[in-house]
């Protein structure tokens, strides 16, 4: 079995909580909101970004960190309204799919079968590809559908960029040689290289945090959670079984980037 690098060790070797972390919290506080709404009905929901309205709120700061990220710098994105409808219906789809599975966390995609969890992974990086081709390059990337999905399901969407993953981490003998295994049935055609590795990259994520053993993975979480808890409302930190303390992808980020230093 590949080495396991879901460590506290890699966590704080990469952990930069004035970074990444600190950009998720206008849309925990958003969906966390709209969540509340539901419970008060009598209604649970893991994810409620399942409206136009609640979607929308957040699409004001998706356009500002596009701005931040220069994703609107040198390659064209498509216009403004356009890129919301896209992202609302996107986001509202992925909601739905993963709200009928079940799906809170990349750790909930362990009691799956090796073949649902690959569909589960390719209808996100389906809805990821989308909206990476908002940016005209020459061939789909997947950072920018990347990051928009993390900061709507971070604890399920790992973010994919150059520096860190792509040139850095899947650079680690086991994770390449993970990733080059990648079965690319769903995206065969050559211009969707770097979604087929995202897709591994995905699936690596997935595997390492499924099969970690549920108290080194509860450690972690509690660990991370205890580091950004400050950043996010006050109800998710009282809440143990809020998002808060199972934000998978995002540790899974964090310790693989830790493992390349």
């Amino acid at each position: 079995m590949p080495t396991n690098l879901i460590t506290l060790r890699n966590l704080k070797r990469s952990f930069d909580a004035a970074g990444h972390s600190i950009s998720l919290a206008p849309f925990m506080s958003i969906h966390e909101s709209e969540k509340y709404k539901y419970e008060r009905k009598g209604k649970k929901v893991i994810w409620a970004w399942l409206n136009t309205r609640v979607v929308d709120r957040a699409f004001e700061s998706i356009w500002q960190l596009t701005g931040e990220w220069q994703a609107r710098r040198g390659a064209r994105l498509s216009s403004k309204h356009i890129m919301r409808r896209i992202i609302i219906e996107e986001i509202i789809s992925l909601a739905e799919m993963l709200n009928g599975n079940n799906i809170n966390s990349l750790r909930s995609l362990n009691r799956f079968s090796i073949a649902k969890r690959r569909d589960v992974i390719f209808r996100i990086s389906r809805s990821m590809l989308r909206i990476s081709l908002l940016k005209k390059t020459k061939i789909p990337q997947p950072m920018l559908g990347s990051k928009i999905l993390h900061h709507f399901f971070p604890t399920i969407v790992p973010v994919f960029d150059d520096v860190y993953i792509s040139k850095r981490v899947l650079k680690v003998p086991q994770i390449h040689k993970f990733i080059s295994s990648e079965d690319t049935f769903f995206f065969s055609e050559k211009k969707h290289a770097r979604i087929v590795e995202y897709q591994g990259y995905h699936r690596f994520c997935s595997s390492q945090i499924c099969q970690l053993p549920e108290e080194d993975l509860k450690r972690i979480r509690a660990k991370y959670g205890e580091m950004v808890a400050d950043m996010f409302p006050h109800r998710m930190y009282q809440n143990k079984k809020s998002n808060l303390w199972k934000l998978d992808a995002k540790i899974a980020e964090y310790c693989l980037v830790g493992a390349t230093y």
